[in-house]
């Protein structure tokens, strides 16, 4: 059922309920602005809050840099800002006409990112503290999958099921560079920590990773058995991880400098949605739909299942752990969200 949707695409046959299985945003770094973030490390075990209000399925999230707010996009077509600490919402960015894939919250704390279901409304940038939109870009031909901010906040990264990876000046608009490399939808797309690389998956199964100064392929990676719908790097650079989709999803675990494979593991009778790694490195989590529809939690050093989180009724489209170690929050095609503590 989900391995023929990832591997056996025909965009005639495209629905809404295939556009559900998206990757997570992950806040690359613990920056902080203005005052020292509090850690909170440790497993998360039990729901803290769940918060409600979207229409539709929530699709994306990322945490504001010192996790005091969480974003949430949506099918319904608008962006929400919550605070984390009593759940309260804060702000709606509507975005007109079409569902939303991706949201990303920039290091320096000024702006949203969305991008979704429409080419021709362009990825949008945010300005947070007005709510109003400082920039479009146009310049891809189908649907925006994924966006991701440079740790620097000067660039974003935009990833299209039109194949193509671009790459935006945030202050003008002004497209920089267009990679391309996939054969295929790209469905995923992170920046590491450091700045240095770029890391991008999709319908092709491939990992690819890319030199942010120079704009060149330097690795490909290969061995995912289906559509690599979510990547993510470790805090300090080290590590990329990868999620597959399919009737049974595979979470990769790759040494960035080398390329070698580091862990391969299997996440049973479920396709993964979106990965992410703790603050500490010690977890990495990943959402999955299917016919498990849940959140597990892995050791990185040893591959080791640690906890299985269940509370959403479907789908768990994204998830992502706060800067701070804690809160973690998990969204999906219940339409809620959830923070773990």
């Amino acid at each position: 059922m989900f391995y023929r949707t990832f591997n056996s695409f025909n965009p005639k046959q495209w629905t809404r309920h295939f556009a559900y299985f998206l990757p997570v945003l992950f806040l690359n770094g613990c920056v902080t602005t203005g005052s020292e973030m509090t850690m909170k490390s440790g497993t998360p075990e039990k729901i803290q809050r769940t918060l409600q209000g979207h229409d539709d399925a929530v699709t994306a999230l990322a945490f504001s840099p010192n996790g005091e707010k969480l974003a949430s996009a949506s099918m319904d077509k608008t962006v929400r800002v919550w605070k984390v600490s009593d759940g309260s919402l804060q702000q709606t960015l509507p975005d007109t006409r079409n569902w939303l894939a991706t949201v990303a919250w920039s290091s320096n704390g000024k702006w949203l990112a969305t991008g979704g279901g429409s080419p021709d409304e362009g990825i949008k940038i945010w300005d947070v503290s007005t709510g109003k939109v400082a920039q479009i870009m146009e310049g891809h031909s189908s649907t925006i999958r994924s966006v991701a901010f440079s740790p620097d906040s000067k660039t974003l990264a935009s990833a299209s099921a039109d194949k193509t990876i671009n790459l935006w000046e945030v202050e003008t608009g002004k497209l920089l560079q267009t990679l391309r490399g996939h054969r295929h939808r790209v469905w995923s797309v992170s920046f590491s920590p450091d700045g240095q690389w770029l890391a991008s998956g999709g319908f092709d199964r491939v990992v690819l990773l890319w030199d942010v100064k120079t704009g060149q392929l330097v690795k490909t990676l290969e061995g995912h058995n289906s559509s690599v719908l979510a990547v993510a790097f470790s805090p300090d650079s080290q590590l990329l991880a990868s999620g597959s989709g399919g009737a049974e999803g595979n979470l990769k675990l790759w040494t960035v400098a080398t390329g070698a494979l580091l862990r391969d593991i299997p996440v049973t009778e479920s396709s993964i949605t979106s990965v992410s790694f703790s603050p500490d490195k010690k977890l990495v989590v990943v959402g999955s739909g299917g016919s498990s529809s849940n959140v597990k939690l892995y050791s990185v050093e040893n591959g080791q299942l640690v906890k299985t989180l269940e509370g959403h009724g479907n789908n768990v489209n994204s998830v992502a752990f706060s800067p701070q170690g804690l809160p973690l929050a998990t969204g999906g095609e219940d339409r809620l969200i959830k923070l773990w503590e």
